[in-house]
């Protein structure tokens, strides 16, 4: 049986039934991912069909009304829950920030000289590693081969060391 929308559907229970069962039909199209296809034999089941039979319009509104209020209540939870989760992450991302200047801070700052090497190339250098390779731009250290600044004599064991630690053999140096 199909049902055109500018008709008028097949009822037993009257206008209001048949408004009630539309949006019954709609709510489960919506909520339930019910496809639009099915729409008018939904309408057509609730209104004329077994279940219009079997249960008053009372109470089939009154059970529409507690699965609505029970999918609402999960999907307010899921809200609820994925809404602290989210709080949760967001206070971890700050603290990290913090942290994470805290520790930029101590290591530009140490007297200490601190460098980051990669493959054999300065990526980072703290003012004290720049001052004790006597450079006065820290822009003229990054980028360049860390042998440039390794005496002639230690050139050859440090690049056996970096060679080790590129193919595993060895752990980083600190």
């Amino acid at each position: 049986m199909s049902w055109d929308v500018s008709e008028r559907p097949p009822t037993r229970g009257g206008r209001a039934a048949t408004t009630a069962a539309v949006l019954i039909a709609v709510a489960a199209v919506v909520l339930a991912e019910v496809q639009l296809d099915a729409l008018p034999r939904l309408v057509d089941l609730l209104v004329g069909g077994d279940v219009a039979r079997r249960y008053t319009l009372g109470r089939l509104l009154l059970a529409t009304l507690g699965v609505l209020g029970f999918l609402a209540a999960v999907q307010w939870k899921r809200l609820r829950d994925r809404t602290a989760f989210l709080h949760q992450v967001n206070e971890a991302l700050l603290l990290l920030r913090e942290n994470e200047q805290r520790f930029r801070s101590v290591v530009e700052e140490s007297p200490v000289g601190v460098g980051i090497v990669r493959r054999g190339i300065v990526l980072y250098a703290n003012r004290a590693t720049i001052r004790i390779f006597g450079q006065t731009d820290r822009s003229l250290m990054l980028g360049s081969a860390v042998l440039n600044y390794v005496a002639p004599q230690a050139r050859a064991e440090l690049g056996e060391s970096v060679r080790k630690q590129e193919q595993g053999e060895i752990g980083p140096t600190s």
